[in-house]
């Protein structure tokens, strides 16, 4: 006799629209030193915190204190901008700035 036995499951969630922006940088500190960077994910989320993957929004970053950008990218192959500009689209609901 075959007993059933369930061995995954999946569930599926609508977002809403984009409201917010969910920051997380790859690490809390930072040296004062131009030769330390850190990556910084940016993803847009709806009013519940849930990433919106499709959101194209623009999305301009500024640094106050010691640092200061060194790129911001998407991930977007048909996005020749450069990644010098600070305000750019986001792509796939996410970002990236290297601080």
């Amino acid at each position: 006799m075959i007993k059933h036995a369930l061995f995954g499951a999946a569930a599926f969630q609508t977002t809403g629209k984009p409201q917010t922006l969910l920051v997380t940088p790859a690490r809390p500190k930072m040296k004062a030193s131009r030769d330390d960077l850190s990556y910084i994910m940016v993803t847009i989320a709806d009013d519940q915190r849930h990433p919106v993957p499709d959101a194209v929004v623009p999305v301009a970053f500024a640094v106050s204190g010691v640092g200061e950008n060194t790129a911001v990218g998407n991930a977007n192959p048909k996005d020749i901008a450069s990644f010098r500009h600070l305000r750019r689209n986001s792509f796939q609901g996410t970002r990236l700035v290297v601080t």
